[in-house]
């Protein structure tokens, strides 16, 4: 599919809408666990994309974006396009496989992803571009915008507002970084499509070591491995009763009964050639939440 350049008012209810069915490369930073602010896992991400969460993304990003983008941003587009000898305009895109990505500037292939940190000059990210190097959050973004539209790179600005300067560098398409986007896309947008929640990864869970916490996990620990223990010696027991009976149904009076019984095999849905063009997804019954507890060994 060709690239599709859209018209759309960044923070409108419109971009917004557009924004929910498609891959987005601010998004990616979240998926790869490398995003700064939240959201930051593909769990947070899952429940701002699906509205799960009444979070105060949108507000954030209307602040953000009428302090600093509708004041600074055509500043220093201008300013970079006339360096450049360009015309970057403002686009949403949209490629293969509903990859999107809103971009500062775009111009004859030209893509351009503009920043305005806090600290201006003295920023870190100033320093890094400087450098002719990226965080990998930023990485990641720009990654997916040339994944979105065929690009073959990336010129990544900052603009410092007091100083009227800027500072550029150009990233290349990287295939691996490529890799790395559209394998944690791949992992994501069916849960998302079937609106199943992504598992919690590290960053997602809450550290409680309150005293009363404590004393529960020790306690809870202390009996998940008694019951353990004895768990095995039952399973011993039980495969010798069974032995014991053979392909009789039993009974110890006043201790113990076994009944022999068969119950129906489970389908193997793979071998029903009439299921292979419907999505069973479809017909799943809604999503259950469970609870895992085990033992913390990764603090």
């Amino acid at each position: 599919m060709a690239t599709q350049f859209i018209e759309l008012e960044q923070g409108s209810p419109e971009w917004f809408e557009w924004r929910s069915n498609h891959k987005q490369a601010s998004e990616s930073p979240a998926l790869l666990e490398l995003a700064q602010v939240y959201p930051r896992t593909p769990l947070q991400l899952f429940e701002v994309k699906s509205g799960r969460v009444n979070s105060d993304d949108k507000t954030r990003f209307m602040e953000k974006y009428r302090h600093t983008g509708k004041t600074f941003e055509p500043i220093a587009r201008d300013k970079i396009s006339e360096q450049m000898g360009k015309d970057f305009k403002p686009v949403c895109v949209a490629g293969d496989d509903l990859y999107g990505a809103s971009l500062d500037g775009f111009d004859g292939g030209v893509l351009l992803e503009l920043k305005v940190p806090n600290k201006g000059a003295l920023s870190d990210l100033w320093l890094q571009i400087s450098n002719d190097t990226l965080p990998d959050h930023y990485m990641a973004q720009v990654q997916h915008q040339m994944l979105a539209c065929e690009g073959s790179e990336v010129v990544f600005a900052a603009y410092d507002t007091n100083e009227d300067e800027l500072v550029s560098t150009v990233v290349p398409r990287d295939e691996l970084w490529i890799k790395r986007i559209t394998d944690a896309w791949d992992i994501f947008w069916p849960l998302y499509k079937a609106d199943v929640q992504p598992a919690p990864a590290k960053r997602d869970f809450v550290k409680l070591d309150d005293a009363d916490m404590v004393a529960l996990a020790k306690e809870y620990n202390r009996i998940k491995a008694k019951a353990d223990e004895w768990g095995d010696k039952l399973d011993v027991v039980k495969k010798q009763v069974i032995a014991c009976a053979g392909d009789r149904s039993i009974f110890v009076p006043g201790l113990l009964r076994l009944a022999r019984f068969e119950q129906k095999g489970a389908v193997d849905y793979s071998k029903i050639s009439a299921l292979d063009d419907i999505d069973l997804d479809d017909y799943r019954k809604k999503p259950v939440v469970k609870r895992r507890i085990g033992e913390d060994n990764q603090s």
